[in-house]
Order: C-alpha cells, then structure tokens, then sequence
C-alpha cells in the first residue's frame, strides 16, 4: 500500500469550491485533474504519489497568489 502525504491531500482538496479537481490512485500511478467551469487547466501523473499531489498544489498556490496580485492592482 502506497502513503499519501494527508496534509498535501487535504490542501488539494480545499480548492474544490473554486475547482474541479478529480484524484485517481491506480495501482502503479496516481493522476490529478484540475478543471475551471468545465475547462480542463492541467493534469499531473506520476508513480509517486506525493509527487502528483504536490505538484497540483505548488499549481494552485501559484496560480490563486498571481490571481491576489492582480485584483489589488
């Protein structure tokens, strides 16, 4: 059985009011989606599944801190 970084996890999951974000956990992968109003955004895969996680987090951090610094401008 695979471990899964549940904080990394939990964080992922917290941007479901703004995204639509589907997980896949396969035996040799594991694979997030990220979507906006119906447009897929980016993907991620790997064998490792903190990988994958994080990285749509790292994407998301980013991606929500640009949209901050615009709207103060």
């Amino acid at each position: 059985m695979k471990k899964i970084d549940l904080l990394k996890l939990a964080e992922l999951i917290r941007y479901s009011d703004r995204y639509e974000i589907s997980i896949q956990f396969w035996p040799e992968q594991t694979a997030v989606f990220i979507e906006k109003d119906g447009v897929e955004l980016t993907s991620f895969g790997s064998s490792d599944d903190d990988f994958a996680i994080t990285t749509a987090v790292d994407y998301l951090n980013a991606i929500n801190q640009k949209k901050k610094h615009e709207s103060s401008n």
